[in-house]
């Protein structure tokens, strides 16, 4: 049973705010905390496990941490995390802004959902992979969502839908989130219901409409908490993105029932139906979309998407999914290593 050790690094801001509980064993404090599911939480080690592979985590800036022993592949979620030379095969998970060229060439093999980075990696001689983000229904469980799944449908009594428009994560210009702004600040205006969470709040200028609209931080499992009991989730992405649809809040969006209004993206009918998720060119047209969704009068419009989006990502965007590409690949690679 091939060996993979799994390291990430997670925000300061949401370290900051977790309860450690110094009296826990090591396992038993990395478990919980896995399990509240920030980012990738063990989405990676607990599909990579099922497929076969005996998997370690590790978050690297956490107050406390472990030694493992050798592993066959050191997974690296952060490119930025500094590691000691090994004899491991070293994987690395790139889909954020690029770290420099020395932090890419360290690795044998990049798993990408940037389309862009593809040919920049492999320039570099690193094997490059493109493999899209996800969403992990454990997530559903672990919020005690009232539903199950068969199939690729949810089968619910579920939680009423509160909130009607909802943005979660990094606004201002502190790094890559200055793209988009103009139509957060226009929808912030436009929609007196809508409601934001995240961070950011700080670089925001005095006049900006989205200061009224703050909810305050919203992490792991209290983020997806919010997603299933929004109506409508706007996304949108930074500059990195180069365009393309991307990032994880489509997939947890949709994978959470909500109705996606994302940017017109080239690819985003390569993920999504026209009847599974709804797209933006312009400010003004996400508030004309996002008015005509909540209308009364569509409501059932609206659930049918919503109900199709999630269907979709539960049946095609899951990391179980992803990671048997992931698994796939390295078992190659250790073979003819």
């Amino acid at each position: 049973m091939p060996k993979i050790l799994i390291v990430d690094s997670y925000y300061p801001d949401f370290l900051k705010l977790w309860d450690f509980n110094p009296a826990a064993t090591y396992e038993t404090e990395l478990k919980r905390l896995l399990e509240f599911s920030f980012g990738t939480g063990d989405f990676y080690s607990r599909n990579l496990k099922a497929l076969g592979w005996d998997t370690h985590d590790v978050i690297w800036n956490a107050p406390w941490n472990m030694q493992f022993q050798q592993p066959d592949v050191l997974f690296l979620q952060d490119l930025s995390i500094e590691f000691s030379p090994t004899g491991a095969l070293i994987a690395g998970q790139l889909s954020c802004p690029w770290p420099g060229d020395d932090a890419v060439r360290r690795c044998h093999v990049i798993f990408t959902s940037f389309p862009h980075y593809i040919p920049r990696i492999e320039a570099l001689g690193v094997k490059a992979v493109y493999n899209p983000l996800a969403f992990d229904p454990i997530v559903l469980e672990r919020c005690d969502y009232a539903g199950y799944i068969i199939g690729h449908t949810v089968m619910t009594m579920e939680a009423p839908r509160i909130h009607d428009c909802v943005f979660i994560g990094g606004v201002g210009n502190p790094s890559h989130w200055k793209r988009g702004m103009e139509t957060l600040e226009a929808v912030a205006r436009a929609i007196p219901s809508f409601k934001w969470w995240g961070y950011g709040y700080e670089h925001l200028p005095s006049n900006s409409a989205l200061r009224d609209k703050y909810q305050g931080e919203a992490w792991g499992l209290d983020m997806y908490r919010i997603l299933l009991q929004s109506k409508i989730v706007l996304n949108r992405h930074g500059e990195v993105a180069q365009g393309y649809m991307n990032n994880m809040r489509c997939f947890e969006a949709t994978g959470c029932g909500a109705l996606l209004l994302t940017e017109y993206a080239p690819n985003l009918r390569q993920f999504f139906k026209e009847d599974e998720a709804m797209s933006y060119g312009s400010p003004e047209e996400a508030i004309i979309k996002i008015r005509w969704y909540l209308d009364r009068d569509h409501e059932d419009v609206r659930a049918i998407v919503a109900a199709n989006g999630q269907r979709r990502t539960l049946r095609d965007h899951t990391y179980a999914q992803r990671m048997k590409t992931v698994s796939d690949t390295l078992q190659e690679m250790l073979v003819s290593a």
